[in-house]
């Protein structure tokens, strides 16, 4: 018996078409045959099941025999603030960017990125928008100069407002950072680096625990907030104050300590965007164990409710 699942949005009307077996059918025979037992007909006819959903949730259709899981959701039809999406790599095709060339977005450039030693993987997170049961993750592990590499600027730059997010999973605890997202050239407040951390640069340690890093400072979670083999939403939000920056994780602000940062201005750099991997530390060291997947990028600090809803529209 073959199951296969469907994504629809609730209220959306869905229409299947499957064949069922009728008992006799007067306008079919078979004729010129010296065969005492002539050949069995098998009377087939086209049926079509018009299904409505009022209400969110998964479940399970049976169709003459084929068992259809349908989830049911209710989101956005497109992406969560569109006209202030400046950077969206769902890894559908590769690491295009999503947003190029269409105005209703929040830059026309295109930000394509070129994919480095990672290898595609067909556990990623559930894409709704494009209506398919599982999305195209990138996986980043297995060698420490895997990465993807992004266009200059694709990141929001100097001091500029934005929101950084992604879907992630880490494979192995390597004892060390692990980097997410990396823009840095190695100079002070030069560098925006979204990271896992299992180690911490001061006074004690981090495990499991999510930060970003700055080059002139640190904002980390508590530890123990991520474990291995999961898949976790990271977001992180700057508001022009570095000491001000928030993480999000699976859709939920979370406490941060701030490490060093004060309000000087931060001045990330425009080159050295890197996915899974930073140019500005030694070669291979601090790569990314594991798969990331829906990469966006924002030129503003988005809602506290709008990055819940990116995270509800994208969740496993």
């Amino acid at each position: 018996m073959s199951s296969d699942q469907i994504v629809i949005n609730v209220d959306e009307t869905l229409e299947i078409d499957y064949l069922v077996e009728e008992t006799s059918d007067s306008s079919v025979s078979i004729n010129g045959s010296s065969n005492s037992n002539p050949p069995s007909i098998d009377y087939l006819k086209k049926q079509t099941a018009v299904i409505n959903p009022s209400k969110t949730g998964t479940y399970e259709i049976e169709l003459n025999g084929q068992i259809i899981e349908l989830r049911v959701t209710d989101i956005p039809s497109e992406p969560v603030a569109k006209s202030d999406l400046v950077a969206w790599y769902p890894f559908e095709n590769e690491a295009e960017d999503e947003t190029a060339s269409d105005p209703s977005y929040g830059d026309l450039t295109d930000y394509t990125g070129s994919i480095s030693g990672a290898t595609k993987s067909n556990n990623g997170v559930t894409d709704v928008l494009r209506q398919t049961s599982s999305g195209t993750a990138y996986d980043l592990s297995g060698n420490s100069t895997n990465q993807i590499n992004l266009p200059d600027s694709a990141v929001q730059t100097g001091n500029s407002t934005r929101t950084t997010m992604c879907w992630f999973e880490v494979f192995e605890d390597t004892g060390d950072r692990q980097m997410i997202v990396g823009s840095a050239n190695g100079e002070s407040g030069q560098a925006w680096e979204m990271e896992v951390y299992n180690v911490y640069n001061g006074s004690g340690f981090r495990q499991q625990a999510l930060g970003i890093h700055t080059w002139s400072g640190y904002n980390i979670t508590n530890s123990g907030v991520i474990g291995l083999n999961e898949k976790h939403h990271f977001a992180a939000t700057h508001n022009g104050n570095p000491s001000d920056i928030q993480i999000y994780l699976d859709g939920e602000p979370v406490d941060v300590e701030n490490n060093n940062h004060n309000s000087s201005s931060l001045n990330t750099s425009s080159n050295n965007h890197r996915i899974g991997y930073s140019e500005a530390h030694s070669t291979g060291e601090h790569s990314f164990e594991g798969l990331i997947d829906d990469f966006r990028i924002y030129n503003r600090v988005l809602s506290d409710s709008e990055i819940r809803e990116v995270y509800d529209a994208t969740k496993p």
